[in-house]
């Protein structure tokens, strides 16, 4: 019975040390009524999969990919697996495409974001929040294991915590900054265009003009 124990204990401990050993670089397109898309790539030391295909959450086999990142609102449409001999590490590549950022997190892939779209007068509110995991950040060697985040945005970006680029915002973090919740927001222009006399208006006005002028000539 202890031997059991103890083979049980060991198991737990390596399962918690390689947890989130997984570097991400994901790129997402907002359309401005939320919908969109998502370029995933995750990776790891292909030794740390000697346990299984599963990882701190993340799939290293398709049925399973597809499984973590499809719900009523999203569907990916192509997942790519291979394993780079040069470095031994394994990555993952998925294309996903959502309906409503705002329920993103109904996929299981996505269950540790809570995500914010919406609009206030001229502008839109982002917001893209990775949910603390201080097992993950606190692990040794965790800096190693990076995060980056880029978002394209479909107008001006009027303020963000994030690096710009036109309309790209990008994060760059870590596994160790995951022992508070990571917080990636940007206000976005939304702006209809010209609107009044200079907009749709102002073309009737003119043919109404015009209407009257030639009636009385």
């Amino acid at each position: 019975m202890k031997n059991v124990i103890l083979k049980f204990s060991f198991v737990l401990i390596i399962a918690v040390s390689f947890s989130s050993c997984v570097s991400i670089d994901q790129q997402t397109k907002i359309n401005k009524d939320a919908s969109g898309n998502i370029s995933l790539h995750y990776w790891t030391a292909t030794s740390n999969l000697s346990m299984g295909d599963e990882l701190g959450g993340f799939s290293f086999e398709e049925a399973q990919v597809r499984k973590k990142f499809t719900s009523l609102n999203s569907d990916v449409t192509e997942v790519k697996i291979d394993n780079v001999e040069s470095d031994s590490t394994s990555h993952v590549r998925v294309k996903i495409t959502f309906k409503d950022f705002n329920k993103l997190n109904e996929a299981e892939g996505f269950s540790k974001t809570k995500t914010i779209w919406k609009k206030e007068k001229d502008k839109i509110i982002f917001n893209y929040t990775l949910i603390k995991d201080t097992v993950s950040s606190d692990k040794m060697a965790s800096d190693e294991y990076k995060l980056f985040y880029g978002f394209s945005f479909p107008d001006q970006v009027l303020t963000t915590n994030g690096n710009v680029e036109g309309n790209l915002v990008t994060w760059d973090k870590s596994l160790s900054d995951l022992n508070e919740d990571i917080v990636m927001s940007a206000e976005i222009n939304d702006e209809t265009g010209v609107c009044g006399l200079f907009g749709i208006e102002l073309p009737f006005i003119l043919l109404i003009g015009l209407s009257v002028f030639y009636r009385r000539g």
